[in-house]
């Protein structure tokens, strides 16, 4: 595993535990390393964040 993989596995754990604000950062950070996948996570979770009231 490398780094942006565990940035966006620790983005994942913050999503599960419902703390978005911690998983955008995450998500934020391994995208900025290269990770493909953190970035569709972090534009998901606005998405989705931007639908709530």
């Amino acid at each position: 595993m490398n780094i942006a993989e565990a940035l966006n596995n620790l983005g994942v754990a913050y999503y599960n535990n419902k703390q978005y604000t911690k998983a955008k950062e995450y998500f934020d950070r391994a995208a900025s390393a290269g990770s493909k996948i953190a970035q569709r996570n972090s534009a998901e979770l606005t998405r989705w964040l931007n639908t709530q009231p």
